[in-house]
């Protein structure tokens, strides 16, 4: 494991206050040296060394701690390419979910809440380990929000994602 953490330093740097890898070497019709290392797929930055495709936050929690993540990597924020290392946490996949973005296609824009149909009223509901639980009807969509967030605070600490979207 430590050659191969010596090759990975030999190649890119990383910036850990901005989260930027940067080539140290000349690769072969790809990349320059100093030039901002790997790509994006679906938000989150890959970067290839030795032939191993790496994501960029594994790649920073290698080069930072020695060791591969035992875990998978969250981005605190949200944001799949921000790989600043106070960005970084380790994370079971069950906290990196809790952690998502409301859905772009969710219509009240809020985590958790739903229109009830026979009442005109709003729904609350949260999901814990695949256990749906019932949090009541509100007045408000802003209501059943909050009663959302709560509940998702008390359950999922400080992995509880906002609870809408902007």
């Amino acid at each position: 494991m430590n050659t191969v953490l010596a090759s990975i330093k030999k190649q890119i740097y990383y910036d850990a206050d901005s989260g930027v890898f940067t080539w140290l070497v000349i690769k072969t019709g790809v990349s320059r040296v100093g030039q901002r290392a790997g790509c994006l797929s679906n938000g989150c930055r890959i970067i290839t060394v030795d032939r191993k495709r790496y994501y960029a936050a594994v790649l920073a929690w290698f080069i930072k701690k020695g060791r591969l993540p035992t875990k998978e990597i969250d981005h605190h924020n949200r944001i799949k390419d921000d790989d600043r290392w106070v960005n970084l946490r380790p994370a079971t996949h069950l906290q990196n979910m809790w952690n998502k973005e409301v859905y772009s296609n969710n219509k009240l824009k809020m985590r958790g809440v739903r229109k009830h149909l026979s009442t005109g009223k709003y729904e609350a509901r949260l999901s814990v380990r695949k256990k749906p639980i019932y949090l009541g009807l509100f007045e408000t969509p802003e209501e059943a929000c909050a009663a959302y967030e709560n509940a998702a605070k008390k359950h999922f600490g400080k992995f509880a994602a906002k609870t809408y979207r902007s």
